[in-house]
């Protein structure tokens, strides 16, 4: 699944590259980030936003698209 969010007033990306890889993106590409297993959601929630980690955040998580 591709969800954008927004934290902060900044938007992430996270979803799949042209080749298949899970990532977050942030800003529409100024900063990618490749994770290294494309089913561990846990990996994906542990990864930290402005010093927290984004399961950490759900009150400040604005859901822009899916």
């Amino acid at each position: 699944m591709e969800v954008q969010i927004k934290i902060n007033d900044v938007e992430w990306y996270i979803g799949f590259d042209s080749e298949g890889k899970r990532i977050i993106s942030k800003d529409n590409g100024d900063f990618d980030y490749h994770f290294k297993d494309t089913d561990d959601v846990d990996e994906i929630l542990d990864y930290v936003i402005d010093g927290k980690k984004i399961r950490d955040q759900w009150q400040d998580i604005v859901i822009v698209a899916m």
